[in-house]
């Protein structure tokens, strides 16, 4: 199998937010590799000067690691000759190394001149940049593909602090700031995020969550961690929303929305912030898959409704046809046409799904599992158990991560 460097080496900095740049033998003047940061507080001049200084960080086998006088890194590679057909060279970034602390961005702009009414322009310029927990993994990942291109003829690295423009008075100030176009483009992705949990799409909304994990939201409290849980919060809520919007019943979506929001309340780390943030958009998208009922008749989202909440009571066709006053021939015709199976396997499936979760979450015996599914007779129970999972109940109680599609 023939790999495409190019390819590889996109799809590993897209994994960390990163942008990467392939050019030609001048920077195109319409791309601001620096998300426009000094366009809009220094003007074309100093885009200009530090566009030339890009420039002149060409010589071939070296791996350039430049530190601007916003504390931001960029890594250059000059690309070999024989390899031309990707451009000159590669410029990755801006990423930094940690989190920038808003003491220290004061005392940043103090010391290159940047007005005070630039300050929110350069807290969201901040926010949106990639903080690496490990930037020494980055680096060395740039080293081994400037190593891969140029093989056996070795590279070295530099390290290079940009200078600080010089300091003016005069600066000129952009109609639209910088603040505002990052606030637009965060807010885009968290719409995409939402509409991919309405259409229960986990690939494509896990996609959006992690561009949304690249914007870091100025603190609203001194505790952090009471910032960190406020966003699981809000998260947990907007995507409350976004599953209720997709047709999911809201007593589901209320009871995934309780189960989050007492576990929000329990997280203390960055880490596990994110790790349950990813557990929430999971569990909702997989909830309107398994749950959406958008697009069904009136008649079949009621019995469906009340089939799932209702488990362990009679749902026979003939009971739920004379619950909500229609002919049971045409509910079992509307309801095998609507949801793709007959009426009793739908109650058996959601029966087998619930006794699972029981399984999975509690001590209860077989036989209390099949009561509290609607199912009196152990034996029936087990039979559709492995019907349905091709399992025993106890051989699934032996392997727990096993799920039901």
């Amino acid at each position: 199998m023939q790999i495409d460097f190019m390819e590889m080496l996109q799809a590993m900095v897209r994994c960390a937010n990163i942008g990467l740049t392939v050019v030609g033998e001048a920077l195109p003047e319409a791309v601001d590799f620096d998300m426009g940061i000094r366009r809009m507080v220094f003007g074309r001049e100093e885009v200009d000067r530090w566009r030339k200084e890009i420039c002149e960080l060409c010589q071939e086998g070296v791996v350039y690691f430049v530190t601007d006088y916003f504390e931001m890194e960029y890594c250059q590679i000059r690309i070999p000759e024989q390899e031309r057909e990707y451009g000159e060279y590669l410029i990755l970034g801006p990423y930094r190394d940690g989190r920038m602390e808003e003491s220290r961005t004061r005392e940043l702009m103090e010391h290159i001149g940047i007005p005070e009414e630039r300050m929110a322009d350069i807290r969201e310029y901040n926010n949106a940049v990639p903080s690496m927990v490990n930037v020494g993994i980055l680096r060395e990942l740039c080293i081994m593909a400037a190593q891969f291109l140029y093989g056996e003829r070795g590279v070295r690295t530099e390290y290079i602090r940009q200078m600080m423009p010089e300091r003016t008075d005069r600066q000129e100030v952009q109609e639209n700031s910088l603040s505002h176009k990052f606030i637009e483009e965060r807010y885009g992705v968290e719409a995409k995020l939402l509409e991919a949990v309405q259409k229960g799409n986990t690939e494509d909304a896990l996609k959006q969550l992690n561009l949304i994990a690249n914007y870091h939201l100025a603190p609203r409290y001194q505790d952090p961690v009471r910032d960190l849980r406020n966003v699981l919060i809000s998260c947990n809520t907007l995507c409350r929303k976004a599953a209720e919007a997709g047709g999911v019943h809201p007593v589901y979506v209320d009871e995934l929305s309780r189960q989050f929001a007492v576990h929000a309340e329990t997280v203390s780390s960055g880490r596990e912030g994110m790790r349950l943030m990813t557990e929430i958009v999971k569990n909702y998208c997989l909830l309107v898959r398994n749950y959406s009922l958008l697009g069904h008749s009136p008649v079949v989202q009621r019995v469906v409704s009340h089939i799932n909440r209702n488990l362990s009571e009679d749902l026979s066709l003939k009971w739920l046809a004379s619950r909500y006053t229609v002919n049971a021939s045409y509910l079992s015709t509307l309801f095998r046409k609507e949801m793709g199976m007959t009426l009793t396997d739908y109650v058996s499936r959601q029966r087998i799904r619930y006794a699972i979760l029981l399984l999975d979450s509690t001590d209860l015996q077989v036989q209390q599992i099949a009561t509290e599914c609607g199912i009196c007779d152990v034996n029936y129970f087990r039979k559709l158990f492995k019907k349905i999972t091709g399992k025993t109940p106890a051989e699934y109680a032996r392997q727990p991560r096993w799920v039901l599609n």
